[in-house]
């Protein structure tokens, strides 16, 4: 059990360091008939993946999914194999958001930009529905 422990560890581990320099083949599923035309344009080659590995930074499942607006219909979505010989599956959202998600089921969410203080969240004593 410990073993699987550390290894699960090292593998997130991986997948949260990773550089452009670190993906050895990349490949872009096509897309998707269903996908929202206003996106038909929108495109992600290996030069702009390289660059979301190398800028975006890694934020909670929680903070990505409930702090940052989703754009819908216009996932782009392939698979980038690293040196080490780890599989990745990637997500990009237009707007700034994306994913890395390993073998080992394990997801890692990344965003352009950090997220701007969620006033509505901080709520005081003497303003409740501030």
């Amino acid at each position: 059990m410990l073993i699987l422990l550390i290894a699960t560890a090292a593998s997130a581990l991986a997948a949260a360091h990773i550089s452009s320099s670190d993906v050895v083949q990349f490949t872009a599923d096509p897309i998707p008939a269903y996908a929202d035309q206003h996106f038909a344009s929108f495109t992600v080659t290996r030069v702009q993946l390289a660059e979301i590995l190398d800028s975006y930074r890694e934020v909670s499942g929680e903070v990505w999914r409930h702090r940052y607006a989703h754009v819908q219909g216009g996932d782009r979505t392939g698979t980038i194999f690293l040196k080490n010989g780890q599989k990745l599956k990637w997500l990009v959202r237009p707007g700034g958001l994306a994913t890395l998600t390993g073998s080992d089921g394990v997801t890692h969410y990344l965003a352009r930009e950090l997220p701007r203080p969620n006033h509505a969240m901080q709520r005081t004593a003497a303003c409740p529905h501030a």
